[in-house]
C-alpha cells in the first residue's frame, strides 16, 4: 500500500469529519477557527489552503469530550453530608 493511499484513507475532508462526528461542516469550521475543535491539517499556504482531519486526532478529540453522568450522594457515601431545612 502507498502512502500516498494510507494518507487518503486516514484523513478526511471537514464534510467527512463533520459526518463522522454528527456535527455540521459550519460547526467544525467554527470550532477549528476559535481553537476548541480537534486537530486539523492545513494543506497549503493561505486562505485557500486545504484542511484534512486525522481520523487519530478526531478520535482523540471524541475521547476528550466524553461525560462522566453525575450521581447523586448517598447517605451510605463518605462525603455525604446531611443539611438540615
Amino acid at each position: 500500500m502507498s502512502n500516498y493511499f494510507k494518507f487518503q484513507t486516514l484523513c478526511l475532508t471537514t464534510k467527512e469529519a463533520a459526518d463522522l462526528i454528527r456535527l455540521s461542516p459550519r460547526t467544525l469550521e467554527g470550532m477549528r477557527s476559535d481553537g476548541t475543535g480537534p486537530r486539523f491539517i492545513k494543506l497549503g499556504i493561505g486562505p485557500k489552503a486545504k484542511v484534512a482531519y486525522r481520523l487519530v486526532d478526531l478520535e482523540d478529540w471524541l475521547a476528550s469530550r466524553v461525560c462522566i453522568p453525575h450521581r447523586p450522594i448517598l447517605p451510605e457515601d463518605e462525603n455525604y453530608v446531611h443539611v438540615a431545612t
